[in-house]
């Protein structure tokens, strides 16, 4: 992963350490929060994979391959 997508995975860790910190409001809160940001680590993780796999995914018009390698 490059460095921003690194930074934005931490946020996602950060995000999750505040929230458990606050009062549980409901019952199935922290259940939610945690899936969705399972969701977005793994659309962040998944350009990499999209970076290196070419073949397997395919990448935007606008965004060329070369130019998303590390």
């Amino acid at each position: 992963m490059n460095e921003e997508e690194i930074n934005l995975v931490n946020k996602t860790v950060e995000l999750w350490n505040d929230f458990i910190k606050l009062p549980e409001l409901y019952k199935n809160d922290r259940q939610y929060v945690q899936y969705h940001i399972d969701a977005i680590q793994a659309i962040i993780m998944q350009r990499q994979t999209a970076r290196n796999m070419p073949i397997l995914f395919k990448m935007p018009d606008s965004v060329s391959v070369a130019e998303n390698e590390e």
